[in-house]
């Protein structure tokens, strides 16, 4: 039963994402607005101090604004999203900025996991609410990490704007920081 819960949360939220990534920064802005946090997030991932800055792995690029920035760190990047619709608006940002270390990968994390893809730093930006079971994105993580990595986790704390789960495709409204931890 458990598998089936997370694959209707799954179908719902690529549902989502399908049907409004024509309009997804408006979407997004009703909540949290990549430029409220995007230029703060970039700073941050600039002064990481890794082992090693050769692969990033971001999941759900989203409409690609963090990759522009990891492109210029490290040597590959690889965005991974389940939803077609806005890959096809990363691929576009990428093309504009003319971005020649970045793959994008159609899927989820076992896409990931097929792939064996060894990341230097994974970043998960404002993607955990939409996932089915966002624990899940820790574990795949823990595999895909080169020692020495970077898990990066930017989201929403918990709140109870339940307007967000229609109006922004939320599955989750938010965590609490010892979720995270605990994960």
């Amino acid at each position: 039963r458990l598998q089936g819960l997370y694959q209707e949360r799954a179908k719902n939220s690529q549902e989502f994402f399908t049907k409004h990534a024509g309009e997804f920064h408006e979407k997004q802005d009703l909540i949290a607005s990549h430029e409220q946090y995007g230029e703060t997030l970039e700073y941050f991932v600039s002064t990481l101090n890794l082992e090693q800055a050769h692969t990033a792995f971001e999941i759900g690029p989203g409409e690609g604004y963090l990759l522009s920035a990891l492109s210029q760190r490290f040597q590959r990047v690889i965005g991974l999203d389940v939803s077609a619709a806005m890959l096809d608006k990363a691929r576009t940002k990428v093309a504009e900025q003319h971005l020649e270390n970045i793959d994008l990968l159609h899927g989820d994390g076992q896409v990931a996991l097929d792939e064996a893809i060894e990341a230097d730093l994974i970043t998960c930006n404002m993607v955990l609410h939409h996932v089915p079971a966002p624990k899940e994105i820790f574990n795949h993580s823990a595999q895909l990490l080169k020692p020495g990595g970077c898990l990066l986790i930017t989201d929403l704390c918990a709140h109870d704007q339940t307007w967000a789960r229609e109006s922004c495709g939320d599955l989750w409204l938010g965590f609490a920081p010892e979720d995270l931890t605990s994960w």
